[in-house]
């Protein structure tokens, strides 16, 4: 046995961590549901700014509290803007497909955002690597998916407005 495999198991984990990251993964998968949800109501572009809103609403009576400044150097300005125009037009497009598939799809495909993120951060990261066994789960893990979509019908009640209602 390596000293890392020995070192895995002799660290465990607290149940209140185990109880908080399935709490965390119950809420993150019912994201795409609740947004399909209120997409009945408010139309994409305006769930996400909504949504957007409240968080700001959020951090910044968090960061009033700790007393931590939260206005950006000059220099920061530029990369926040550009980051803003990404997240923006993210929300926006997930959004806007939620609303032209089911809440079941759009869980499903929301999930395989980990499946991106180790395939991206082979290519933008140096020196990220991938043994056969990773590669060999990777390949799983995105089968799933398209198994998912292909089995399930497209509904005619999905449909898709932006800011109009």
């Amino acid at each position: 046995m390596s000293q890392s495999t020995a070192h895995a198991r002799a660290v465990s984990l607290p149940l209140s961590a185990i109880a908080l990251a399935a709490l965390l993964h119950v809420l993150w998968g019912a994201n795409a549901v609740a947004v399909k949800i209120g997409l009945e109501a408010v139309p994409p572009l305006w769930s996400g700014f909504v949504r957007f809103v409240i968080g700001v609403i959020c951090v910044l009576a968090w960061a009033r509290l700790a007393r931590l400044p939260l206005w950006p150097h000059r220099n920061e300005w530029r990369p926040l803007l550009l980051l803003s125009a990404m997240f923006t037009l993210q929300i926006a497009v997930m959004n806007w497909g939620f609303g032209m598939t089911s809440g079941i799809m759009s869980s499903i495909l929301l999930s395989t955002f980990p499946l991106w993120a180790v395939l991206f951060g082979l290519f933008l990261l140096p020196g990220q690597r991938l043994n056969l066994q990773q590669l060999l789960g990777l390949m799983v893990a995105f089968s799933v998916p398209p198994w998912c979509c292909w089995a399930m019908p497209i509904s005619p009640a999905c449909r898709c407005r932006t800011w109009a209602t």
